[in-house]
């Protein structure tokens, strides 16, 4: 029980409560009676106490469902651990949010993003934003989208565009013997998929320039990248496939990775989910991944790291990841995905996040999720958001 005095509290500081947070997430007799009682007794707090929960439902334990009995025994587990710490309640939630196993999600109730989409289909996430995707064809004509684009080619080179509106044909194949170079150019504010002529399937992230062939050479398959790509590649043991960034060439006959190579990050990241990878950089000795595993690169040098591999690729199912990610990391990517300039001060950079966002098509309401579980405040500056710890 809480001796609080829950009649002076706000919407805000209900969200933000352990005592009205395990009601929510798991609720016992005790809880359950408490809340009851409380409403009844202080009907003015009802509309606090409904934004409270409105604000919860977009708060929720990840993607595994739990059941009744497990979110009591991992509530007292967490709790029994914050206590031995001594860490104080006023932190409690905070310490949920960003330092245990138990981690919260920004993710409105109504979205599904908990069953992943099939490889196949187009990954739609409405977003703000008037560039389009620019598709530039072998004549050096181009083609543009406004909405999220699933591009195919077929194996002559045919090509084939769907989105939400229209599914249309635009070539009627490549040149024979001749290699004939397109370039896809997704804007920030924007994701699309692409599957290549050989069958390999890449999702482009937003804030990618990605150059590919119509029809690959018989002796090596070849693409260049700036950005961030979760690519399936076809195996082809005859013809290596190769994606080429500024820093370094990723080799592989058939696997599953994530690349992130965007020239202004200072760290770039391969991530393999499955197969295995080369990875040859300007200077020394070729370095190979294993599944589960993630080499980062910078100016400094590189180093490789078991990883839970979710937290890199979930962006193509409509979702970011984090397992103690610096802030600053999370809203360089929310600045892409959103196509707004969001920086935040020295405090807050260092403030590490365990959670999941849900790429919403309404950005104030990821901020305003955003400083109920973490110590920040955020304000709007003509076209910019600035991040500020409290």
């Amino acid at each position: 029980m809480t001796d609080k005095n829950y009649s002076k509290f706000n919407a805000s500081d209900f969200a933000a409560d352990d005592f009205f947070l395990k009601w929510r997430m798991a609720a016992d007799k005790e809880s359950d009676r408490f809340w009851t009682n409380f409403i009844e007794s202080n009907p003015w707090k009802k509309d606090d106490i409904l934004s409270a929960i409105r604000i919860i439902n977009s708060v929720r334990i990840n993607d595994y469902q739990f059941t009744q009995d497990e979110l009591l025994t991992e509530w007292t587990r967490i709790n029994h651990s914050i206590k031995k710490k001594g860490v104080g309640r006023k932190r409690l939630v905070y310490t949920l949010s960003i330092a245990s196993s138990l981690t919260l999600l920004l993710i409105v109730s109504y979205f599904s993003f908990f069953t992943k989409p099939a490889p196949d289909k187009l990954i739609t996430v409405t977003q703000p934003g008037n560039k389009e995707i620019q598709l530039t064809l072998p004549d050096q004509s181009s083609v543009t989208f406004g909405e999220n684009a699933d591009i195919i080619y077929d194996q002559e080179g045919n090509i084939t565009v769907t989105t939400a509106k229209k599914k249309e044909l635009l070539t009627t194949g490549a040149v024979k013997g001749a290699l004939q170079m397109n370039k896809l150019i997704v804007p920030p504010g924007k994701i699309s998929s692409l599957t290549l002529s050989d069958g390999s399937k890449i999702w482009i992230n937003s804030g990618t320039v990605l150059e590919f062939p119509s029809v690959f050479e018989d002796h090596q398959r070849k693409i260049k990248i700036d950005g961030e790509i979760y690519i399936e590649v076809s195996r082809n043991e005859k013809n290596p496939f190769i994606v080429s960034t500024s820093s370094f060439l990723v080799k592989v006959l058939g696997t599953k990775f994530n690349v992130s190579a965007y020239n202004e990050d200072p760290v770039q990241r391969i991530v393999l989910v499955r197969g295995s990878v080369e990875v040859k950089m300007k200077s020394g000795d070729p370095v190979k991944l294993e599944p589960d595993e993630m080499l980062s690169l910078s100016e400094t040098g590189f180093h490789s790291e078991k990883v839970d591999v979710y937290d890199y690729i979930s962006w193509k199912d409509g979702i970011f990841r984090f397992t103690g990610e610096p802030l600053e990391r999370i809203l360089t990517r929310l600045s892409r995905h959103y196509d707004v300039p969001i920086t935040c001060d020295d405090d807050a950079k260092r403030i590490q996040v365990t959670g999941k966002l849900a790429l919403f098509d309404d950005l104030t309401t990821v901020l305003d999720n955003i400083t109920v579980i973490l110590p920040v405040t955020y304000e709007r500056e003509n076209n910019k958001i600035i991040i500020s710890k409290k």
